[in-house]
């Protein structure tokens, strides 16, 4: 009884020891990031650098700018992972940050589960004195019921400009309207 005992106090403290994230800048759910900020993310042990350059190790997602471009370096005590995006995001569009279970600690630990973490970024003021300046027509001529569904607005082309696709029901179909700089240009369709 005794062994078993020790074997479980052991493997409690072995349990508690894992490779883990133990703090995150800008912080988790956070609403006031800015646009441009630096991520970092603190581990209770050195990384080893070598697992958080393949493809997909380390990856990070603007819901409305899509996938980002970024620089990883690793400093402090080689326990701190910094990532810069190339571009800044979205005002008021939330960030995710994922890391595999192949990111590892120099003694060999793994995350095991990987990690994912996001934040918000702060939103611009506005007077919301707003004024009309375009309708999307969302219908072919001669069009009757298309039943739109749901829309994402993101930037497609990566040119910093939110695009809008539209998803119809009735007619099986998604209708892509490409930004100009802050106007739509006449939809593209894609049957589903």
């Amino acid at each position: 009884m005794r062994h078993q005992l020790t074997l479980a106090l052991f493997v409690s403290c072995l349990s508690l020891s894992a490779f883990e994230v133990v703090e995150t800048i800008p912080a988790r759910n956070i609403i006031t990031a800015e646009p441009d900020a630096a991520i970092s993310i603190v581990f209770d042990e050195s990384i080893d650098i070598a697992t958080v350059v393949g493809q997909g190790d380390v990856s990070v997602f603007g819901r409305w700018s899509g996938p980002a471009e970024i620089d990883i370096t690793v400093a402090g005590f080689g326990n701190t992972l910094y990532i810069n995006a190339s571009e800044p995001f979205f005002a008021g569009e939330y960030v995710m940050v994922n890391l595999s279970s192949d990111v590892a600690s120099l003694q060999g630990e793994s995350l095991g589960n990987g990690y994912s973490y996001g934040f918000w970024v702060r939103t611009l003021p506005g007077s919301m004195d707003l004024e009309e300046v375009e309708q999307l027509e969302v219908r072919l001529e001669g069009e009757t019921f298309i039943q739109c569904y749901g829309a994402y607005a993101g930037d497609l082309d990566n040119d910093g400009w939110g695009d809008l696709t539209v998803v119809n029901e009735n007619s099986e179909d998604l209708r892509v309207f490409m930004s100009n700089e802050g106007t739509y240009t006449d939809f593209t369709l894609f049957d589903l």
